[in-house]
């Protein structure tokens, strides 16, 4: 398949989830930014009317406007000392904040999209206009897959990115207001890592899609598969399958393995993301891999890419509901 013809399907997608996929993110980001704005001017009001408090006890900053600026190179001095760059401290704070709000609503549209991409094709019958194309079935479940897996890492980093900028120019902004010398606020630039944050987090989203694979895959296979509700259909049958093992363990004496599987991969998902450290690893110049993340990894894509390969052959042999 060329590349004209690739494109064409993901902008279809787009075209398609266009609510969910582009404006909510945007939407989500342009609040935190407004939120952030507003946050920077009453910090300003507070710091020159107040001053800020610390945990110790100490008060910088309050009284007139050139003390107030005079304290805050204290303030920034103070930061530094303790071993913390403030341009980290404000560029990771605004970025994680984005990405929570971010994961938060991807995890809706995305559950969404992966339950409904392949069903809503058979129900409203747009699966034989398709098939009439030079489209194999195999390109369009992948195509989609891709947005399940890369979409929204991708414009999460875009918006992040984003959101690190203003935050950058706002905390630059408000130090020079307040007195501190823009060469001073432009040496804490230098040290920090403040443009390498955006960057882990995405790194650190794709790994996390890659293990989820298997749930993604198995979500593909109940929108290709039911024939009614693909959400009931992923829900259903794998409680039934716990509730049909913790029966057999505890009156047939006889484990069918499925609570075992499901527990063994969830302590892998979580003992891989530790091993990511995306809550304190983001400062640090390198990301660290080690053998639980790689097998991780390669038995996550290995299962997944099995229901990959179930919801393409289910394509090729199912037309209709």
């Amino acid at each position: 398949m060329n590349t004209k013809k690739l494109l064409t399907q993901v902008k279809r997608e787009l075209w398609e989830n266009k609510i969910r996929f582009v404006y909510a993110p945007i939407i989500t980001t342009l609040l935190l930014v407004a939120l952030m704005g507003v946050g920077v001017v009453k910090l300003g009001m507070s710091f020159g009317e107040h001053g800020l408090q610390f945990n110790g006890g100490a008060t910088i900053g309050g009284g007139a406007s050139n003390e107030s600026r005079m304290d805050m190179r204290a303030m920034l001095a103070k930061i530094e000392s303790d071993g913390s760059n403030v341009y980290d401290m404000v560029v990771s704070g605004a970025t994680f904040a984005n990405t929570s709000l971010l994961a938060i609503l991807f995890l809706f549209v995305l559950l969404a999209y992966a339950h409904s991409c392949l069903f809503d094709d058979r129900k409203n019958k747009d699966i034989l206009f398709w098939r009439s194309l030079p489209v194999s079935e195999t390109t369009n479940v992948l195509v989609k897959l891709s947005f399940l897996l890369l979409y929204a890492p991708l414009i999460t980093l875009v918006l992040n990115l984003i959101v690190g900028f203003v935050a950058l120019i706002g905390a630059t902004a408000f130090f020079s207001y307040h007195g501190v010398a823009l060469s001073s606020s432009l040496g804490s630039f230098a040290h920090s890592s403040a443009v390498l944050i955006a960057l882990k987090i995405f790194l650190s989203s794709i790994f996390s899609f890659i293990l989820l694979l298997p749930v993604i895959g198995f979500m593909l296979v109940s929108s290709a598969w039911a024939k009614k509700s693909p959400f009931l259909f992923s829900s259903v049958l794998p409680v039934g399958l716990v509730v049909i093992d913790a029966i057999s363990q505890k009156w047939l004496g006889l484990n069918l393995h499925v609570i075992d599987t499901l527990t063994a991969y969830w302590a892998m998902f979580v003992k891989s993301i530790q091993v990511l450290d995306l809550g304190h690893g983001m400062h640090s110049n390198t990301i660290l891999f080690d053998a639980n993340l790689i097998s991780g990894v390669l038995l996550s894509t290995a299962i997944g890419a099995a229901f990959v390969v179930g919801a393409i052959w289910l394509r090729n042999n199912r037309y209709e509901i």
